[in-house]
């Protein structure tokens, strides 16, 4: 019974508005939940982080072939998609407002 709540739940992760396409590359129907980040991704983006981030810091899974946790499915329902990029581009702005460096003058001298 929690198996089959827990698969009609993983069913409706793809039906939400801001997850019809891949977090990475916007290609339709994305099938994998990076679980940290609550965002949905295609097979080749998957395969892509946990290649070149790892798999010790990224946590992908299958929508329909893993066993998902309560929490993994939470996590895209209350992130996704688009509040993920709404987040980023929060963090982008924020980060062009800093104050650049001041151009160095005078060369440094060597020790």
């Amino acid at each position: 019974e929690e198996k089959e709540a827990l698969r009609s739940l993983s069913s409706r992760v793809l039906t939400l508005e801001d997850n019809p396409t891949c977090f990475q590359c916007s290609s339709d129907r994305p099938r994998w939940i990076e679980t940290k980040l609550g965002v949905l991704m295609c097979i080749d983006c998957a395969g892509i982080h946990r290649r070149y981030i790892g798999v010790h810091l990224v946590k992908i899974r299958s929508i329909h072939l893993d066993s998902l946790s309560l929490n993994d499915i939470l996590g895209v329902f209350s992130g996704g998609n688009s509040r993920f990029r709404c987040r980023l581009d929060q963090i982008a702005y924020s980060c062009s407002q800093l104050p650049l460096p001041l151009p160095k003058t005078q060369p440094l001298l060597p020790y």
